[in-house]
């Protein structure tokens, strides 16, 4: 499509605001209280230092998924800059790179002004994307790139024939499955695209994309291979029914993917939004159907991963968790694609009337994200001021820890010198081990947890009748300092 002068110079510049806001809000998800770290969080960061001391993984601390191949490129970057610093510049650069992306795979479509307007919304919509690409996640934003690079390939016709083609699909299917089950949200489509489109590799290329698929996953193979396919068998427990999980999504996440309700507490932005999400649901399935135009079905494979995600969240063992959205940003590409169809449905029907009506529609986008974020200022993202504790511990010359998961691996990322142990979750039995060894520990409790509170005038009696317990206050925690170790399976 082509456009008007004055109009392109328009959408140009309503990109680069939503970059300039990109970057401003990129800046805010790192500084408190939206930079607060998450023991989850924290792990990636440790992984990485585990990493560069020697201690190697496929996959993530204590689980039997998620694999840990972005951690290495944490740790390699721990070496050349501050690791705080590396911490929070990777998924950065991800998140440039899946805009970068989404934009080549959508430019013959929409056309490259279109296009670079939608990749540029990417960094500022919906609120849940904004959150979760500035969070060391591990393996989310790489499960993306992955598969918004197969799905790149596949458009790449001209090179199908080409054995160099089916190498680099087997090599990204192959880190992909390394890296979680999730990537099936982007492999299921693509395989249904190749079978569609009757492309089909000869002998020597199927051997050769197989090959390519086992030597990436390699890692994956290996861990499995030892511990009789842990990462198939082994999981969280069923959380709910497939119902329960199909009215989650409709009901919390899908509302989420458009910007309507907030990451984390699932609240509407406003009392009338369920009747908007509904028109807005039934409004895109019929452009869907009548007007998405015939040269978009080249991107049919990006569009497929909204019903394989329906399905296959449907049937996993969390399907209802919602949460900061964090398994949701794999169909925002796809959702934003299809918001991108109508702008340049807008655009090319009624000029600059439609490219008004589509900056509002950016707007309306933008309102909804400060909305969102200006609301989750209030939200409790994990444990703050932990210099404070780790300066405490430091002057009783005390580096052994116990407490609650999400206080102590976050205290480990804040002070590399504690060996911690945490109540429940253990993502690193030797730690654990350690901790026991040590004649001298601390107990931790954070009197802004609902479990610590419960939990510290239990450990505090059970202790004082056991041995002598010397306490000290840090801001909100508390520090029971016991003259015996006693671990907490002992209580």
């Amino acid at each position: 499509m082509k456009l008007a002068r004055p109009t392109r110079r328009a959408i140009m510049c309503l990109a680069l605001l939503l970059v300039i806001i990109g970057c401003v809000l990129r800046v805010l998800m790192v500084r408190e209280p939206f930079g607060v770290i998450n023991s989850d969080e924290a792990m990636a960061g440790l992984m990485a230092r585990g990493i560069r001391d020697g201690h190697f993984t496929s996959f993530y601390w204590g689980q039997n998924y998620g694999g840990s191949f972005e951690v290495y490129i944490l740790a390699i970057l721990g070496l050349f800059v501050p690791e705080k610093f590396a911490f929070f510049i990777l998924p950065a650069a991800e998140s440039i790179f899946i805009a970068l992306l989404l934009f080549q795979i959508i430019k013959t479509s929409l056309g490259r002004e279109v296009s670079l307007l939608v990749a540029s919304l990417y960094f500022v919509f919906p609120a849940l994307t904004v959150w979760n690409i500035a969070r060391p996640m591990v393996f989310y934003q790489s499960t993306m790139i992955f598969g918004l690079i197969a799905i790149w390939l596949l458009d790449q016709k001209y090179r199908i024939k080409d054995s160099y083609f089916w190498i680099s699909i087997g090599i990204i299917f192959g880190v992909s499955w390394w890296g979680s089950l999730q990537s099936l949200f982007f492999t299921i489509p693509c395989l249904i695209v190749l079978k569609v489109r009757h492309i089909r590799p000869s002998s020597r290329q199927f051997l050769l994309a197989s090959f390519s698929f086992l030597l990436a996953s390699l890692p994956w193979w290996c861990t499995n291979l030892r511990t009789r396919f842990a990462s198939l068998s082994d999981g969280p427990p069923r959380d709910d029914t497939i119902w329960s999980h199909l009215e989650s999504q409709s009901k919390i996440g899908w509302p989420s993917v458009f910007g309507l309700r907030q990451p984390f507490n699932g609240e509407w932005l406003h009392a009338s939004l369920p009747f908007v999400y509904i028109l807005l649901v039934i409004g895109l399935v019929a452009f869907y159907v009548r007007w998405m135009p015939k040269e978009s079905h080249d991107q049919i494979s990006l569009l497929l991963v909204i019903p394989t995600f329906v399905v296959l969240q449907s049937l996993a063992p969390t399907g209802s968790f919602i949460g900061s959205g964090r398994y949701y940003i794999f169909v925002v590409p796809s959702i934003l694609f299809i918001l991108g169809s109508v702008f340049s449905l807008l655009i090319g029907k009624f000029r600059n009337f439609g490219a008004l009506i589509v900056a509002l529609i950016v707007l309306i986008a933008l309102l909804s994200t400060a909305l969102s974020l200006s609301h989750l200022r209030k939200y409790q993202f994990g444990p703050t001021h932990l210099d404070e504790v780790a300066a405490a511990l430091r002057e009783h010359q005390v580096s052994s820890v116990y407490g609650d998961y999400w206080i102590v691996y976050s205290l480990a990322w804040e002070d590399s010198s504690l060996t911690v142990s945490p109540t429940t979750t253990d993502r690193r039995p030797d730690w654990s081990s350690k901790v026991r060894a040590d004649d001298s520990v601390a107990y931790i409790f954070w009197n802004e947890y609902d479990v610590d509170i419960s939990n510290l005038e239990k450990t505090r009696q059970s202790l004082s009748r056991m041995t002598e317990v010397n306490e000290i206050d840090v801001g909100s925690y508390v520090i029971l300092l016991p003259a015996t170790n006693i671990p907490p399976e002992n209580l």
